[in-house]
Parts: structure tokens; sequence; C-alpha cells
């Protein structure tokens, strides 16, 4: 990343900072935060119905008798 591209994403308020004077300050917890919700983690597509096995028991939801 370089030093343009952080003041850009500052100044659209795309990352999160608070502009004091002519300085940016951001704070840790703001930033971690921003991360976590950025993260990639959890975003995989479900898969297609076809793709799951029926043998297979899903809590809550009871399997057919054969």
């Amino acid at each position: 990343m370089n030093k343009a591209a952080i003041y850009r994403w500052l100044n659209e308020g795309y990352l999160p900072g608070h502009k004091i004077g002519n300085n940016w300050r951001i704070l840790r917890d703001d930033l971690q935060e921003w991360m976590r919700r950025g993260s990639n983690i959890g975003r995989r597509p479900l898969p297609d119905a076809a793709d799951v096995d029926p043998a297979t028991e899903v809590e809550g939801q009871e399997t057919p008798d054969p």
C-alpha cells in the first residue's frame, strides 16, 4: 500500500480516521474492526444442493427415513 492510497481512503471515508489539523489519526480499535469487517473469512459460497450428501444430517433438520 502506498501513502497516497491511504490518504485517499481516509479522505473518502473508506478507512476510519480522524483529521486533527493537517494530520490524520487512526485509532487502533477502529482499524482492527475495519479489518475484521473486510475479512474474507466466511465469504465462501454455499454449496449447491446437488453437492450436499443427503445422508448427512444437519443440526435442526431430520433426515427422511429410507
